[in-house]
């Protein structure tokens, strides 16, 4: 009978032993898997500044020294004829180069040029078929870097200059900025009258932008 207790008691004992290691068995498991399985994020956070900036790559038109040829009753000059001799009747130095603006900034921009004088300011003269001074606005890289504004720029046709407002004409409404589509070009067509202003003549042209 002694032997039963004892043998009941240690049975018992047992049991208990194997239940509080179960138990902190699970406890442990449970903590680990926790650990293991516990979610955790981070962030990376920066501000990249937005640049709006253009650039002239090639800033001047120069035909230098000239006259119109004698029994002429005008000149042509012509900087879309790509050659030296794209002056007519006249002896000035051949231009073929234009006014080349770039968008060297990190965003899209609109752009808007105006001219500092128009053809009676700059030019002057009646005779002939008087005076001229226009422009024409081409994209000058393989993609298209400039969409229009205008229908007529935009069909690459010669417009007159403005000298209107604060800012002249609007040219792009997006003046792209990625490198395989960020200039634009713009050629000049002259006509100078044989009783043209004489002496030196300069015209600035500038260039205004926006965030497009």
């Amino acid at each position: 009978m002694k032997t039963d207790n004892v043998l009941l008691i240690v049975a018992v004992i047992v049991v208990l032993v194997s239940i509080i290691g179960a138990g902190i068995t699970y406890s442990y498991i449970n903590s680990l898997n926790s650990k293991l399985t516990g979610l955790a994020t981070g962030w990376v956070n920066l501000t990249v500044e937005s640049n709006l900036a253009v650039n002239f790559t090639y800033d001047t038109v120069d035909w230098g020294s000239g006259m119109v040829t004698i029994g002429q009753t005008d000149a042509l000059l012509d900087t879309t004829n790509q050659s030296a001799e794209n002056v007519t009747r006249g002896n000035w130095t051949g231009n073929h180069v234009g006014l080349v603006i770039e968008n060297i900034g990190n965003g899209n921009v609109t752009l808007d040029l105006k001219s500092e004088y128009d053809n009676g300011t700059f030019i002057g003269g009646t005779d002939g078929s008087g005076p001229l001074f226009r422009w024409k606005i081409v994209s000058n890289d393989t993609a298209v870097s400039c969409k229009f504004s205008d229908a007529g720029l935009a069909n690459n046709t010669w417009k007159d200059v403005n000298t209107s407002g604060s800012v002249g004409s609007r040219i792009c409404d997006y003046f792209y900025f990625e490198d395989t589509r960020d200039q634009v070009r713009i050629d000049f067509f002259v006509r100078v009258p044989s009783d043209s202003i004489t002496g030196a003549r300069g015209n600035t042209i500038t260039a205004t932008i926006a965030g497009a």
